[in-house]
């Protein structure tokens, strides 16, 4: 069997096709930059070029650099956009008026297109599985799992607070991290746009559709290195170029969960002092978010000085180092930029009783 996982992250999207039939270590694999940073030098170019009108049209996507270009592209030339794709740069109550652009009907965008009305075009997408289908050794694949962040929007509540109590009332079901993985699109809140958007466009291609949230696939896939498998009673770190996780695992379920900002946790000695009071129950989820984090979950406690291991991962775990603590750095399949995929493809193996 073929799975084809993605793990879209702020800077890169993190691709492996997992096949039954071979050793992980020889699975095909390749990280290539965040759609979000495509479009956003994309958008960049056409406001300098000579062009004059834009259509956005497409899918929610992953916000991040994007916004800054398009403000400075809408500040420079006439773009309209549909409403599904705007919907990238809401996630804080943002207007168009905030980015000078026009938002229009998605009839309106496909006579746009007919009548040749306007000088280019760009389309947001974050699922062209022909594209990967067509990549020399791909070939078809029988499922495909992705994952990305989604922070959802609601009005009047910080989408910070709104994601972290949707994920707060799962796990308090689950504390099995791949039972947050979603296969039916009615598992998926409403406002959590970028993921209905997504799935649909999954499911357009391909029956069997997974998807999950970059923050719970890599805790998954670090408890995946063949080392931290024989662990218990340890706490996991993932230093993402957005975000950074923090879990207590404790009988191969998750005990505790956190999250934070990565830029607010350049201060070794504050990271140090986080991870011994989240161990020890004594962090609160107002604090983090106050912080600029995201929250935090206590469901039960071990204490710092019990924890046998800090487990670290992520694209910029050496901030870990100048805290003067031991740690294992953890790379499932021996590639820590596989982390993402390789826990979209634990959940997939629960998930889909076809592939155990």
């Amino acid at each position: 069997m073929k799975i084809l996982a993605v793990d879209i992250g702020a800077g890169t999207q993190d691709v492996l096709l997992y096949d039954s039939d071979k050793n992980l270590e020889n699975c095909f694999k390749m990280v290539l930059p965040a759609h979000s940073l495509i479009y956003a030098d994309e958008l960049f170019k056409f406001a300098d070029s000579d062009k004059k009108q834009l259509l956005i049209y497409g899918n929610c996507i992953g916000g991040g650099k994007i916004k800054k270009a398009l403000k400075y592209a809408g500040s420079k030339k006439e773009i309209f956009i549909t409403k599904e794709a705007f919907r990238t740069f809401t996630y804080h109550g943002e207007k168009s008026s905030d980015f000078n652009v026009k938002i229009i009907s998605d009839d309106d965008a496909n006579h746009k297109i007919k009548s040749a009305e306007v000088d280019a075009t760009m389309k947001f997408s974050e699922s062209d599985l022909g594209l990967f289908k067509n990549f020399p050794g791909f070939g078809e694949f029988d499922a495909v799992c992705y994952a990305v962040q989604e922070h959802g929007a609601r009005e009047n509540t910080s989408n910070r607070v709104y994601r972290f109590g949707v994920f707060k009332e799962k796990l308090g079901k689950f504390k099995d991290f791949r039972d947050l993985a979603m296969t039916n699109y009615d598992e998926i809140e409403n406002s959590f746009y970028r993921f209905k958007s997504l799935f649909r466009s999954l499911k357009s291609q391909r029956d069997n559709v997974l998807l999950m949230d970059t923050a719970h696939c890599a805790v998954l896939g670090c408890m995946q290195d063949e080392y931290v498998k024989d662990l218990n009673d340890y706490l996991l770190i993932n230093f993402g170029n957005g975000h950074t996780t923090f879990a207590i695992i404790h009988d191969d379920k998750v005990i505790s969960y956190m999250e934070h900002h990565t830029k607010c946790l350049k201060d070794p000695e504050k990271v140090k002092n986080l991870m011994r009071k989240f161990a020890d129950g004594n962090v609160t989820n107002e604090e983090i978010y106050n912080d600029g984090g995201n929250g935090a979950i206590i469901f039960e406690t071990i204490g710092f000085d019990n924890i046998k291991k800090v487990v670290v991962t992520g694209p910029n775990r050496n901030l870990i180092k100048e805290t003067g603590l031991d740690y294992y750095f953890a790379s499932p399949g021996g590639d820590m930029m596989m982390t993402g995929p390789i826990g979209l493809i634990a959940s997939a193996k629960k998930k889909f009783a076809d592939y155990n």
